[in-house]
């Protein structure tokens, strides 16, 4: 993973130079673990005790990936998503993700009754913080037609992927949304092992569960011969890419499971 080629806009976040910075990995562990009220003997014992996720070596440009910004992951360089995120190693840091998704519910407002336009402005988004706004553009050049529409459905599903293929290949994606479940005054608990205090969160994190439907259907050839829903591709991807804990694809409300198909 290094920052793009001399020539290409993306810049190193902090210093604004082609080189990544590499930030001070026990700096980092101060500033991430600062508020704990620990003593100076307490945090040089838990950093040496720290987990392999902190340790800088494991991934680079640690200050953009800390502040939910990061120059590496447009399709420009790593191409093909399911096999780039297939072969990574390393584990980025939990910060990387809750800023990023931070970063994405400050950037769009979710009314009462949820509308198409609310959902396609944060599928937009994932892309912008994920991809550096690149995916949905490969979509459009791949010729592959995005759609977006509601239903009051009386089920368990919030939001489904309808994928379509044409002589092997994704033809169109029609992203599904249950308006029912987006209503004010329901608010999931827990979207795939994630969190969500709130329904805006939660959006978001339904968004990336279902893109990756759409990202895999698209760049794994075997999607279209033989598709799984939620297989260990899945599993592994909504791990690497979006920091998902589990891939069971429901989430808890008050007195009820609502999946996340």
């Amino acid at each position: 993973m290094s920052c793009p080629p001399k020539g290409e806009p993306h810049r190193c976040y902090r210093s604004k130079k082609r080189k990544c910075v590499s930030t001070n990995p026990w700096i980092q562990w101060l500033i991430i673990n600062q508020g704990k009220g620990w003593t100076i003997r307490e945090f040089s014992a838990k950093y040496k005790a720290r987990p392999p996720r902190y340790k800088s070596y494991e991934f680079k440009c640690n200050a953009n990936k800390a502040l939910g910004t990061s120059h590496d992951l447009s399709l420009n360089h790593i191409h093909d998503p399911t096999e780039f995120y297939s072969e990574q190693k390393y584990i980025k840091p939990l910060t990387l993700y809750n800023a990023r998704r931070a970063k994405i519910t400050k950037e769009f407002k979710l009314p009462v009754v949820i509308t198409v336009a609310v959902v396609k402005r944060v599928m937009t988004l994932v892309d912008k913080y994920y991809f550096d706004g690149s995916l949905l553009k490969e979509f459009a050049e791949r010729g592959i037609t995005v759609t977006y529409k509601l239903s009051d459905e009386r089920n368990n599903s919030s939001m489904i992927t309808q994928t379509n293929f044409k002589n092997n290949k994704v033809d169109n994606i029609v992203f599904k949304i249950n308006k029912t479940h987006w209503v004010e005054g329901n608010n999931p608990k827990r979207v795939d092992g994630i969190v969500a205090p709130n329904r805006k969160t939660a959006l978001v994190l339904t968004c990336e569960h279902e893109l990756l439907h759409a990202i895999i259907n698209v760049f794994d050839s075997k999607s279209a011969v033989r598709p799984v829903h939620h297989g260990p591709m899945f599993t592994l991807l909504n791990n690497r890419i979006f920091g998902h804990s589990e891939s069971v694809y429901t989430y808890q409300k008050d007195f009820c499971d609502v999946e996340v198909d």
